[in-house]
């Protein structure tokens, strides 16, 4: 079995992840992020929180907007490479749920 490579991210996208969720609060905030390869996340983009039911411990990407970051991915030359969600109050640990729902193939990053 390999060994999963380290993710690095710009000071950019690790700002825009902690504006969000600093503005969600306190609902879970979330995102899409971007970059060139699955190992470097270049940008965070901000991406409304869905979830209509617990909002605070729940997040959810909407149809609409999961296909609106993947069109933003390719207008900026990047590929979604995965989702960002906060923790309001919580560690920055994936819950069940998280790994239950994690999109196979694409970062989760918890914050």
């Amino acid at each position: 079995m390999s060994q999963p490579r380290p993710v690095q991210f710009s000071a950019n996208a690790l700002a825009a992840m902690r504006a969000e969720a600093a503005r969600a609060y306190p609902n879970e905030g979330c995102g899409g992020l971007l970059g060139p390869v699955e190992t470097d996340v270049r940008e965070a983009i901000p991406l409304p929180n869905a979830e209509t039911d617990k909002p605070r411990v729940r997040f959810t990407v909407s149809p609409a907007d999961y296909l609106a970051v993947e069109d933003e991915a390719d207008a900026r030359g990047l590929r979604l490479l995965g989702f960002w969600h906060s923790h309001p109050d919580h560690p920055a640990r994936p819950s069940e749920t998280d790994r239950l729902y994690a999109w196979e193939g694409l970062l989760t990053v918890v914050i």
